[in-house]
């Protein structure tokens, strides 16, 4: 790799966007997703990074956050990285998504980012989850 190619990578992972989130499944086969009303779209519940946060802490904070159950961690399952608009400009984002367990805590909705989750069917869950990334990851299970 030259040196030029070097710099461009530093720069595209300066400029990347990381976010952290869990794939929860309860005893009866069920996975919990979310819908954020500003997109119009079904995932599981993840977000960015707070500074000097690890990726295992903000994948159980935005959980949290987001559907209002403590969960704990089982395994890493995936890391995916694709192209997002951010503030009008072009950026790369990587989601680090863990297989989560839940804790405790009931479902409740902070309505300023997510607006419902709910505890779906796999094949349910398949046909609203709005991208490829995730679905490709349920049908893993």
């Amino acid at each position: 790799m030259c040196l030029d190619e070097f710099l461009s990578k530093l720069r595209i992972m300066k400029n990347e966007i990381v976010a952290a989130g869990g794939l929860l499944i309860d005893e009866g086969r069920r996975v919990l997703l979310v819908h954020r009303h500003r997109y119009d779209d079904w995932s599981f519940p993840k977000g960015k990074l707070d500074p000097g946060e690890t990726i295992e802490e903000a994948a159980l904070r935005e959980v949290k956050e987001e559907t209002g159950l403590t969960c704990r961690i089982i395994r890493k399952l995936a890391t995916s990285r694709y192209r997002t608009r951010h503030n009008g400009k072009l950026h790369w984002k990587v989601v680090h998504l863990f297989l989560m367990e839940r804790t405790g805590g009931r479902i409740r909705v902070p309505k300023h980012e997510v607006d419902r989750a709910a505890w779906l069917e796999f094949d349910e869950a398949m046909k609203l989850l709005s991208y490829e990334q995730d679905r490709k990851l349920l049908a893993s299970f």
